[in-house]
């Protein structure tokens, strides 16, 4: 990994900034409060992002701005990496809203998490570092002064630290798991043992129930038995019974079809009754129309009489015509021999007694008219009755007639129903001799479907034994099959118990291989540290004191042969033990995990803080025993400036600061 660049807008003290970082060794310097540790914590930001208690967004965005950037230009193993997190302000909180990487020009939107994870990835970290609040990082490139100076002071926290960077804790955490598991184990092991206390008692039930099975099924054979008796019995009387049914059916069909004929007799006795009375009433009105018939005398024919009518009506009709005329006649005259004058020509009568004389004799012919009209009359009169009593003694005799045909049908209907009758009479004896044995029959047919009756019940009953005995072998048959499932189960478990058992016996020797293992890697761990420790200690501070690391990681520093405690240091002593510390965690780290891709950056936070100028002078040789691709220092010590490749100016002005080459 090599840092080229870092682009600051909003960053606490920095506006608008970019900071070039060549390869090689390079001096970030400048006055206390210029802005150079900004730049190192802008760096981590970038990559890691806002970390609770170390990293906020307070501790990044600059006053009186609600929007800010990082943006950092990198090489990580030849791809080109560029990142970019904005924080923005809002109403109550500064938040880290979005995010991004560009990998050789492709560009990749995140959220801060999983920008977090990808940046992991290229720089070769385990992903575990996720969920961890001191990333590798802050142990091979960056680690802040105070912070490592706090690491030699806490034995604890310093031996979780370093178990925690080089993966010893696995270890612990493989034993605690194993204990867990094996807590676990153990409590699994008591409770299937507790499963399986019972196994022989539920063999010795199932047992007992297959015999109980046996019993139980010899006694649901013999029911069975019994019921294959009844059943036959059954068959045999429904047999009969149906035989004797189908002779009582026919007996019931005779019963009906006498009843029918004695119905059908009584019917026609009705009628022959009816018959008689009919014929009576006939035989009255054809002697009623004889003597009708003797009252009225001979009349001529209805024709003639009717076509003398019609001529006797057109005399009568001329007679009519003819008086209409002469009294209109009569009336014009009177008028005329009354005034004298005619009303047609005006002329005077010349001769009234002539007049006169003509004026009565059509008076006298009307009179004669007259006479002749009341005859006509009369003739029309008596001949319309001549015609009705005609009429009359046709409509008697017609009816005497169809009485006559009344009669003679009756006494053929009289003759027919009496040999009806006579056969019925004949069918009715010989069916009620037919169905004499009726009675008989059906009380011999009652007593059968009795007996059936009987047996039926006496067949719900068995079938009830059966039944009751058959969900008894049901119910052993399902209670047989659970519990040889339930024994089955237990003696599953009862392996399961004999491999936990294999298992705890393998784990208790593995976690002590464990402990052992580990104490191994610490010891190995341990040795190259203090080989690195001592070498880095011996270029800052001569031979003037000694020092080593034991057991538990803590720095021993001898003076004068005696132990000397690091809070008793000075300055410039305590500052070369956190560098030596710190150089020797960066090289054991570099050289044990090999898949990081860290190795070729150091970055160091103010490391000269107390110095002497011959301890400041022993930092070129720092420098030049490390020999990576690029070195970071920061420092406001400017006799520095002569032991690096580039040197970069932090200053500030009006509250802003600014970078000079």
């Amino acid at each position: 990994m090599l840092i080229k660049s870092v682009h600051l807008k909003n960053i606490r003290s920095y506006v608008d900034e970019k900071i070039e970082f060549p390869e090689g060794s390079m001096l970030l310097s400048g006055d206390i409060g210029s802005g150079k540790s900004t730049i190192l914590l802008s760096i981590d930001f970038a990559l890691f992002g806002l970390r609770r208690g170390e990293i906020s967004g307070d501790d990044l965005l600059r006053h009186g701005t609600n929007t800010g950037s990082v943006k950092l230009h990198m090489e990580i193993s030849g791809k080109d990496v560029k990142i970019e997190r904005i924080l923005r302000r809002n109403k109550d909180s500064i938040a880290h809203e979005s995010c991004h990487i560009i990998i050789d020009d492709s560009r990749y939107d995140y959220t801060p998490i999983e920008l977090k994870a990808k940046v992991l990835e290229l720089l070769g970290y385990s992903q575990e570092l996720l969920r961890k609040n001191r990333p590798l990082f802050r142990f091979t490139v960056y680690t802040p002064q105070e912070q490592m100076k706090q690491i030699l002071l806490y034995e604890d926290e310093r031996l979780e630290i370093l178990r925690n960077i080089f993966g010893i804790d696995r270890y612990g955490r493989i034993r605690n798991n194993s204990r867990i598991f094996m807590t676990e184990l153990r409590l699994m092991k008591r409770e299937y043992e507790t499963m399986t206390k019972d196994i022989e008692d539920d063999r010795k039930l199932a047992e007992q129930l297959r015999t109980a099975k046996i019993s139980v099924s010899g006694l649901l054979n013999s029911e069975k038995n019994k019921l294959a008796e009844i059943n036959g019995q059954i068959e045999e009387k429904v047999s009969e019974i149906g035989k004797i049914k189908n002779e009582f059916n026919e007996l019931n069909m005779s019963k009906h079809e006498l009843t029918k004929k004695e119905t059908e007799t009584r019917s026609k006795i009705s009628r022959l009754e009816r018959i008689d009375k009919d014929m009576e009433n006939v035989e009255t009105k054809i002697r009623k129309n004889e003597e009708e018939i003797e009252k009225i005398r001979e009349t001529r024919p209805v024709s003639e009489l009717k076509q003398e009518l019609t001529i006797v009506e057109k005399q009568r009709d001329s007679l009519l015509s003819e008086r209409a005329v002469m009294k209109s006649e009569v009336k014009n005259l009177q008028m005329v021999y009354d005034n004298g004058i005619c009303s047609m020509c005006g002329q005077a009568v010349h001769d009234p007694q002539t007049f006169k004389s003509h004026l009565d004799e059509k008076s006298a012919r009307i009179r004669e008219i007259d006479s002749g009209l009341g005859n006509t009359e009369a003739k029309i009169q008596n001949i319309k009755e001549s015609i009705i009593n005609a009429e009359k003694i046709i409509h008697i005799k017609n009816s005497h007639n169809d009485l006559l045909i009344w009669k003679n049908e009756f006494e053929i209907e009289k003759d027919l129903l009496k040999k009806s009758i006579q056969l019925l009479d004949a069918e009715i004896i010989r069916l009620k001799t037919k169905t004499m044995d009726y009675d008989e029959l059906y009380m011999k047919i009652n007593k059968l479907e009795e007996e059936m009756h009987a047996v039926q019940r006496e067949k719900l009953s068995v079938e009830k034994i059966v039944s009751k005995y058959e969900q008894q072998i049901e119910d052993m048959e399902s209670r047989i099959l659970d519990l040889t499932e339930t024994i089955r189960e237990k003696e599953k478990i009862k392996e399961k118990i004999s491999r936990i058992s294999d298992i705890i016996n393998w784990f208790e020797p593995f976690m002590a291989l464990t402990e052992s293992i580990e104490k191994h890697v610490m010891v190995a761990i341990q040795r190259e540290f203090n080989e690195y420790f001592q070498k880095w200690f011996g270029i800052l501070m001569g031979e003037a004191m000694t020092v080593r690391i034991d057991e538990s990681f803590t720095p021993v520093i001898e003076q004068n042969s005696y132990e000397t405690e690091y809070e008793n240091l000075s300055g410039g002593e305590k500052t070369s033990v956190a560098l030596a510390y710190r150089l020797a965690l960066n090289k054991v780290i570099n050289d044990m995990i090999e898949n990081i891709r860290t190795k070729n950056i150091l970055i160091l936070d103010e490391p000269t803080d107390g110095f002497s100028t011959d301890q400041l002078d022993r930092i070129r040789d720092i420098i030049n025993e490390l020999n990576m691709r690029q070195i970071i220092i920061v420092s406001h010590e400017p006799k520095i400036d002569t032991y690096v490749d580039n040197v970069i100016k932090i200053y500030k002005e009006g509250h802003v600061s600014r970078v000079a080459y």
